[in-house]
This record gives structure tokens, sequence and C-alpha cells, in this order.
């Protein structure tokens, strides 16, 4: 259930990529990993959301270079593959724009201050924007965690883009499909709504778009101006 009491009171909005904007599928990158290993190694772990080793954490934070990144990759899992490949099944997670974000993001930019925060990595972000360039330049900034060193659900991640930007914290609304993440944010002040599925993220803009359409018809102009 969303509360949309709260959103009279939003003037920013801080967008999630994956899960919110941009579908990932963490069995597929399992699967196309788990393809590359060497089957005469052994017992060796398998790549799992849940049980990531701390070469995805060094590296999401800005820690590991692409090459380093990808020998760590291939000693934790006995991978053997050549960069071209072993970048392909690590991109294998992405799946695609969700339809219609660009033209959604567009609507609530001309109302709201909007910004991206990511936990992300220099080859998915590399893919997504080759993929779709639109998507990312539709926002006033991009916060991502490779570059920040910082990462989703430490709170100083929040507070830099809070910073960053001059939001205060009680006018911004968090959209996040992590309950962690969600959880950390609101210790700082800032509103939060739980996208638990894709489609709510178009009624959530419906909802916000509204309440600024009742604003400018109330006092004859946006918040923004």
């Amino acid at each position: 259930m969303i509360d949309t009491s709260l959103f009279s009171s939003i003037d920013n909005i801080i967008f999630d990529l994956g899960g919110v904007l941009y579908g990932v599928d963490y069995i597929a990158v399992e699967q196309a990993l788990s393809a590359l290993q060497d089957s005469t190694a052994g017992d060796v772990p398998v790549y799992s959301r849940f049980t990531q080793p701390d070469c995805v954490t060094l590296y999401e934070t800005g820690r590991l270079s692409n090459p380093e990144f990808r020998e760590a990759m291939r000693q934790a899992f006995s991978i053997q593959a050549d960069d071209d490949t072993l970048d392909t099944a690590w991109c294998a997670i992405l799946t695609g724009v969700y339809e219609g974000r660009v033209q959604l993001l567009e609507q609530l930019r001309s109302r709201y201050r909007i910004v991206l925060l990511s936990n992300t990595n220099d080859i998915h972000l590399r893919a997504v924007r080759n993929e779709c360039p639109e998507l990312l330049d539709v926002f006033e900034q991009c916060f991502y965690s490779h570059e920040m060193k910082l990462r989703k659900p430490e709170p100083a991640i929040f507070e830099q883009v809070i910073a960053t930007m001059g939001f205060l914290p009680e006018r911004t609304l968090l959209l996040v499909d992590s309950l962690q993440h969600l959880r950390t944010a609101e210790t700082l002040g800032i509103h939060t709504v739980w996208i638990q599925q894709p489609e709510s993220v178009e009624l959530v803009a419906s909802l916000l778009l509204e309440v600024k359409t009742e604003d400018i018809c109330a006092n004859g102009h946006s918040s923004r101006e």
C-alpha cells in the first residue's frame, strides 16, 4: 500500500536503476557464469546474488579495475574464458529498459528534480549506456557506486547525493526495490516507496504527477518555478 499523503511535500526524486527502471535477471547471470566454469576443477563455488565474492563489492565501489575484476572472477569460480566472453556472461543480468520509462521520466522531470543512484560497475554501465543513453540523459545527475566508491545501503552514499544536489531529505522521495536500502534512507529522513513490482513505478509516477497538477491549479505555478 502506497502512502500518498507524503507526495504533496516532495520536490525531488531519487531513482534506483535495476528493478525500477531497468530489468535484471539474476538467474540468467548465474547460469551464464556457471557455463564458463572449468568442469574438471572439482568442488568450486557457484556464483549467486546471495553469495557474491568480495571482488564484486570491491568492483562496485571502484576498488578493482576491469582487468583485476575479471581475473578475480576467474580465480574465485574457476572460470575459463577470454575477456569478451566473460563480460558477455557478466552482462547476462541486464535484460533491458522497462517499456515507457524514458517518457515517464521526461514527464516527471518537468515537475520534479530527478536523479539516479545505482549500485553498478563499469562493465554493466557501459552496456546500459550503449543500449539506452537516452535513459541516463534524462536525469539531472547520475550517481554510480563505482565512481563514488560507496555502495548502498551505506548511509554515506545517500548523504552525498543529498549534499551534492542540495536536496532537503524531507522533500525527497526514493524509489528503490531493496528493502535494506529503503530502511537506510528512511533513517536519514528521506521518504521512500518500496518497488516490489516494476509496474508500481507507473502508479507512483501518475500519483506524483497528479499531485503537482493539483498544486499548479491551486497556486497557479509549479513549486519548481
